[in-house]
């Protein structure tokens, strides 16, 4: 707990009271609806590994009030060189509490020379913007989510290869072909196990995260999601000796085959502008962009 100015109090999500994060679950779904579908979800993300199990997640409050929220995926730092500050929001007539929640924000992180620091913010929140860009933030790339349209997969031949459910014996080679295809995309990630065993923890159908195999390589790996009748394609990774070869594209079907089993009657992604070569096979393959989710900002004086 950080005390700001006057009653303002700045808490990680760690330390708040089973009380304050159910403020802070309606005060999320005010601010950013899509974020997060259920409270539950939103514990999960929080306490995962990707904010410090709660430790790089913050919420200022004035009095019994939440008035602002930040968090940051620090792990990349090391490995990658950057920073991800996200789930930025500010109750409209508090923009004062922005800079001090940015700070503290700024205080849980390794030493910045040569990192990057990146903050998505939503494009309905010009305010927000007006506030980063006065820290030094300046405009990068787009978050867009694209709407499957439908489309004929015409695939030709089929490769002697298999789709396997992940589960303790392979998912190993699962976590490889996730962190060697994103460890260099934008807004990509290294992986662990630890981030793996929580994802196979939380995962609502066996079926939805999946691993192929061409003849004993690892060759593609999927996270799938459903939330109602809305399904999520989280990731198709390829490992990168094999990409370029067409599997990305014969993922496709079979991860819109395993959402639509599980109830999905629309079927979504989310992909960064700057990835082109994947915007272009989503489009490609019956997919259209319907919005621009986040607009990232890089801090200028970073990497």
């Amino acid at each position: 707990m950080l005390p700001v100015h006057g009653q303002d109090v700045i808490r990680p999500y760690c330390d708040l009271s089973e009380g304050q994060r159910a403020q802070l679950y309606a005060f999320t779904r005010r601010h950013d609806p899509e974020r997060f579908h259920d409270a539950g979800i939103m514990e999960l993300c929080y306490h995962s590994a990707a904010f410090e199990h709660g430790a790089s997640q913050f919420t200022v409050w004035r009095g019994e009030e939440l008035v602002g929220a930040m968090g940051a995926v620090i792990r990349e730092a090391k490995e990658r060189g950057e920073i991800f500050i996200t789930a930025v929001a500010i109750e409209p007539g508090h923009e004062d509490i922005f800079k001090p929640l940015l700070d503290r924000t700024f205080a849980c992180m390794p030493p910045l020379d040569g990192v990057a620091v990146h903050m998505g913010i939503q494009p309905s929140k010009p305010d927000i913007e007006t506030m980063a860009a006065a820290q030094g933030f300046v405009v990068g790339y787009d978050g867009l989510v694209m709407t499957y349209r439908g489309a004929e997969f015409a695939l030709g031949a089929e490769p002697a290869w298999r789709v396997e459910t992940v589960d303790e014996a392979n998912c190993e080679p699962y976590r490889w072909v996730l962190d060697s295809a994103f460890r260099n995309s934008p807004n990509g990630a290294t992986v662990d196990m630890e981030q793996i065993r929580e994802l196979m923890a939380e995962i609502s159908h066996p079926s939805l995260l999946g691993l192929a195999w061409l003849g004993d390589k690892p060759a593609a790996a999927f996270e799938l999601a459903v939330q109602g009748e809305e399904g999520w394609i989280e990731a198709i990774a390829v490992s990168p000796e094999l990409q370029g070869r067409g599997i990305g594209r014969r993922m496709l079907p079979v991860a819109i085959e395993r959402l639509q089993a599980q109830g999905a009657t629309t079927i979504k992604l989310l992909v960064m502008s700057t990835n082109e070569p994947a915007v272009r096979l989503y489009a490609n393959n019956g997919f259209a962009v319907d919005y621009v989710t986040s607009r990232w900002w890089r801090l200028a004086t970073s990497s």
